[in-house]
C-alpha cells in the first residue's frame, strides 16, 4: 500500500498508531486506546495518500482487513486500479473507509509513493526530519517495524523505494516498445540535481544528454534500427558531484511494412510471397479480423476497412454452408458457429493491450443440442481459427500440430507445393500476415513444413497456417498498391486486414 498502513494487530491511542509496543506518532487524533488482536478502528483523524499507484496493494497486515476508517479526512489521490477504492465510499479489502475530505498532513508525508512500494521490515527510530540513512535501497517498511518520534518526508520515492538521502535517478517509458522513426519517451526522476544527464544504447551508443534542474525529466529519442530488449540507461552527474545510472529494457519494432519477395519451391518453380508487418507498438495502425455471412472476395472484405493497407484471406468454411472456422472482429463481426470444427488453432489480437497469442481452441464452447455458448475469447478484440498451428516458441511443430488438431482427412495436402497464407508473431512482437502463390500456375509455392520453416526464418515465434490453395488472396493498398487473387479469386468469409 502506498502511504501509511496501519497493521492487522495494531491499534489506536491517543494520537498514536501502535505497531506491537512502538508508537508512531501521527497528526492522527483519536479517542480509541490501544486494544489487542483482530483489527484497528481510526476516527475523526487524517491521512494523506497523495497519488498511490496502481499496484499499491490495500490488504491483510495493512490499512485492510478487519481496519475501518470512519468520519476520518483522508486523501487517496491517483488511487490506482488495484487498490480496490469505488468512489467517495468505496471498499478496501474487507475494510471499508468513509467520508473522505482533502487534508494536509503535518507530521508525516508520503508525496509521490510509486506503484510497486512495499512496506516491510524496516526499523526507523529518531529519524528526525528525513530519513537520515534509515532505507537503503530495497529496504521496505511496515507492520513490524520500530517507529517512535518521527517526521518523515517520502518525496518521489518511486517502486523501488529509493532514499533520498542517496543519490538516485529512474528511467521509465511506456510500454517498453517503440517503433523505428518514432518519437519514444524516457522519463523518471533524481535526487542528484541540478545536474547533466547521459543517455546510452547497448552500452555503446551515446543517444544524447540534458541539463536538468528539477527532481523530475522527460527525453524523447528517435531510433533508426530495430532491435529487442536493447538496454537503455541514464547516468546522472550533479553538480555536488552525487552521481548515479539506472537501465530499463526496450524493443524497438520495425516500421509498418509491405513487401513481396521472390521464392522457388522444392520442385523448382517460381512463386511470390507478399506480406504485410504490423509493429503492434504504433498506436497509428491496426489489425482487424473482418467477415461477411455472405461468401465476398479479399479484396470485397479489405476495401470497407477504413485505412485498410494489406489484406489476407482468413479461416476455413465449406462452400455453401459458411464458415467451418472460428472468428470474431472488432467491427461487430463472430462467425455463426453451428459449422464450427475444431479445436483448431487461433490467434487472439488484443487491441487495448496491443498483444496477440496463438493457441488451439474452438473458440465458442457447445452447450449441447445445438446450442453454443459465448466466445472463449471474451479479452480479445479479433480472433482468426484455422490451423494447423506452424510455429511455436521459435520450433517447427507443423507435424505435431497436424495430428493433434486432426487435419489427417482434411484435404489441406501438406506435403505439395501450394498456395499458403498464415500469420504469425514476430520475435518483437510485431505481426505478420502472408500469402504465398503464383499469380497463374496453382501447383506452386510452399509445403506446409516448408512454410514453418520459412515462417521461423523471417523471425515468427508463433505461426498459424490460414485457409489456403484456391483460397489464398492478397491485396494492398498501398505501397505496391494491388490485388492478387491467385488463380481462381475465390471468395471467403473472413479476412484478416492491416491497416
Amino acid at each position: 500500500m502506498a502511504g501509511f498502513s496501519a497493521p492487522k494487530d495494531s491499534a489506536v491511542e491517543g494520537g498514536k498508531v501502535c505497531f506491537g509496543a512502538y508508537p508512531l506518532l501521527l497528526c492522527i487524533v483519536s479517542v480509541l486506546g490501544c486494544g489487542g488482536g483482530g483489527g484497528s478502528d481510526v476516527v475523526t483523524g487524517e491521512v494523506k495518500f497523495p497519488d498511490a499507484g496502481s499496484w499499491d496493494f490495500w490488504g491483510e497486515g495493512g490499512l485492510g482487513k478487519d481496519d475501518t476508517v470512519s468520519d476520518a479526512r483522508v486523501v487517496l489521490d491517483g488511487a490506482g486500479l488495484q487498490d480496490g477504492v469505488t468512489g467517495d465510499q468505496g471498499s478496501v479489502d474487507q475494510g471499508s473507509v468513509d467520508a473522505w475530505e482533502l487534508v494536509t498532513v503535518d507530521l508525516q508525508e508520503l508525496a509521490d509513493l510509486g506503484h510497486g512500494d512495499q512496506w516491510g521490515q524496516d526499523q526507523v527510530a529518531d529519524a528526525g526530519d528525513g530519513l537520515d540513512g534509515a532505507w537503503d535501497l530495497g529496504d521496505l517498511v511496515g507492520p513490524g517495524d520500530q517507529a517512535e518520534e518521527v517526521d518523515v518526508d517520502w518525496p518521489d520515492s518511486g517502486e523501488e523505494d529509493l532514499s533520498a538521502q542517496e543519490p538516485y535517478v529512474t528511467i521509465k517509458t511506456d510500454n517498453n516498445k517503440g517503433v523505428v522513426g518514432k518519437a519514444i519517451s524516457f522519463y523518471g526522476s533524481s535526487n542528484c540535481v541540478p545536474g547533466k544527464l547521459t543517455f546510452t544504447a547497448d552500452e555503446l551508443y551515446v543517444l544524447g544528454s540534458k541539463q536538468v534542474s528539477t527532481s523530475s525529466y522527460d527525453y524523447q529519442y528517435v531510433f533508426n534500427t530495430p532491435g529487442i530488449e536493447r538496454t537503455i540507461s541514464v547516468k546522472v552527474v550533479g553538480e555536488s558531484g552525487c552521481e548515479a545510472t539506472s537501465e530499463v529494457k526496450i524493443t524497438i519494432q520495425g516500421a509498418f511494412l509491405v513487401d513481396s519477395q521472390s521464392k522457388t519451391d522444392s520442385n523448382g518453380n517460381g512463386f511470390t510471397v507478399r506480406r504485410v508487418r504490423f509493429p503492434t507498438a504504433d498506436l497509428e495502425h491496426d489489425l482487424v479480423v473482418t467477415g461477411s455471412g455472405s461468401a465476398k472476395t479479399v479484396q470485397n472484405m479489405a476495401l470497407p476497412v477504413v485505412g485498410a493497407r494489406g489484406a489476407v484471406n482468413g479461416g476455413y468454411f465449406a462452400s455453401g454452408q459458411g464458415p467451418v472456422s472460428y472468428a470474431k472482429g472488432q467491427l461487430g463481426y463472430e462467425s455463426p458457429s453451428g459449422n464450427v470444427k475444431g479445436p483448431r488453432g487461433c490467434l487472439w489480437y488484443d487491441k487495448e493491450e496491443r498483444t496477440a497469442g496463438i493457441g488451439v481452441s474452438m473458440g465458442r464452447n457447445f452447450l449441447g443440442g445445438g446450442t453454443w455458448g459465448p466466445g472463449l475469447f471474451p479479452e480479445a478484440s479479433d480472433v482468426v481459427c484455422a490451423g494447423p498451428i506452424l510455429v511455436s516458441g521459435g520450433q517447427n511443430v507443423f507435424w505435431q500440430q497436424y495430428e493433434l488438431e486432426d487435419f489427417g482427412t482434411s484435404g489441406i495436402s501438406p506435403s505439395s507445393p501450394l498456395p499458403r497464407s498464415a500469420i504469425c508473431i514476430l520475435d518483437d512482437g510485431s505481426i505478420m500476415v502472408l500469402a504465398a502463390q503464383n499469380d497463374t500456375v496453382k501447383a506452386r509455392g510452399f509445403t506446409l513444413p516448408e512454410l514453418a520453416d520459412y515462417m521461423i526464418s523471417q523471425g515468427c515465434v508463433e505461426a498459424l497456417n490460414l485457409d489456403g490453395g484456391g483460397s489464398s488472396a492478397f491485396w494492398a493498398s498501398s505501397p505496391g498498391a494491388g490485388y492478387w487473387p491467385g488463380t481462381e479469386d475465390r471468395a471467403v468469409y473472413t479476412a484478416v486486414v492491416c491497416k
